[in-house]
């Protein structure tokens, strides 16, 4: 009998360069709308501590955390003036550029004394910082593209109510690798058939695939079109179409459609916040929270990450060298290729 898994080799469990690597890219650290002009918010990530910091006129920066002199935490009392971060110590002052720009009881400033910084991008009212193990500048340079449904009038605001963190024990990778995996969606979110994936591969620093399902419902069968792009490790998009019986679908009736961003910044080995972004059609008369089948649709949403997902991320012990099937070793294969290019920095 031949055997239906493809394996050169007997593969040890491990969780191989997952767990101590953290690939380059772009990360969301963050909503632009939850810092105020002139706020202040600390951030773990990356292994490191840092804070955005927004200025009054409304940029916001990241930082490392702690201030050149003493140590203290400028994310904890320290506040914004005049487009700098005053430490709550001692009242040294940093500007955007992590250089100390005034000492109130001195004459002279170190120039030496300088934090570190990430460049930061705000794309559809996510914010992005780009790592790079050894400080290297971005690769591409916008984190992903912007949401055509962010701002609509016919959509809710995603700021507070349709956006969520929480941290996981996991790795962006098995984010990024889920959108190959067509058997998943029988076993972990009960789909009642195996979706097709009729499309799958690279082009450049994005990673598309087309996948095609028929869910059985109340209202009848009804088939599911996702498409999901990852730009880079990091970052996510999901677009859901929904073709329902005798009726049109939301493209045809020149809706936006949903959609929905996954987010996986690594805070430190092994460990990494997820953040899920959704800009919902808003249901008739609603303001900005979500009701009715908005608000179903939302709960649905998070079930299938934040539970589902999220009890095999969580507890997954990840497999350089798995025993695939025949049938899924060709896409998965091609997604982990893809995705060498953020782990190989050295060479750029």
């Amino acid at each position: 009998m031949t055997s239906a898994i493809v394996s050169n080799e007997t593969a040890p469990l491990d969780r191989g360069r997952v767990a101590v690597d953290i690939p380059m890219g772009w990360y969301q650290v963050g909503w632009a709308d939850e810092i105020e002009p002139g706020g202040i918010k600390p951030v773990v990530a990356f292994g490191e501590d840092y804070i955005l910091f927004r200025k009054e006129d409304g940029e916001i920066h990241m930082m490392t955390a702690y201030c050149g002199h003493m140590g203290a935490h400028l994310g904890y009392g320290g506040v914004v003036e005049d487009g700098c971060v005053v430490c709550p110590y001692h009242g040294w002052k940093w500007n955007e550029s992590g250089k100390v720009v005034d000492i109130p009881y001195s004459k002279r400033v170190n120039p030496s004394r300088r934090l570190g910084t990430l460049p930061v991008k705000i794309v559809s009212g996510l914010i992005f910082a780009w790592y790079h193990p050894s400080g290297g500048e971005p690769t591409w340079a916008d984190p992903m593209p912007a949401i055509a449904e962010h701002g609509h009038p016919e959509y809710y605001p995603i700021w507070p109510h349709l956006s969520r963190v929480e941290e996981m024990n996991g790795h962006p990778q098995y984010v990024v690798e889920n959108q190959v995996d067509a058997a998943h969606f029988v076993h972990v979110h009960k789909w009642s058939e195996y979706p097709q994936i009729d499309d799958y591969g690279p082009d450049g620093h994005c990673f598309t695939s087309l996948t095609r399902a028929k869910l059985k419902t109340k209202r009848g069968t009804v088939t599911q079109h996702v498409e999901v792009k990852a730009w880079g490790v990091g970052i996510v998009i999901s677009r859901h179409r929904f073709e329902f019986p005798g009726e049109e679908t939301s493209h045809e009736k020149g809706g936006l459609g949903e959609v929905t961003t996954i987010c996986t910044t690594p805070t430190s080995p092994g460990r990494a916040e997820l953040r899920m972004t959704a800009w919902i059609p808003r249901e008739e008369g609603d303001e900005d929270v979500p009701s009715g089948r908005a608000a179903a649709m939302l709960r649905a949403s998070h079930r299938e990450v934040y539970e589902r997902d999220w009890q095999i991320w969580d507890h997954l012990r990840y497999s350089d060298k798995p025993a695939y099937a025949r049938e899924e070793a060709r896409a998965f294969a091609e997604v982990r290729q893809w995705t060498e290019q953020y782990y190989d920095w050295q060479e750029r």
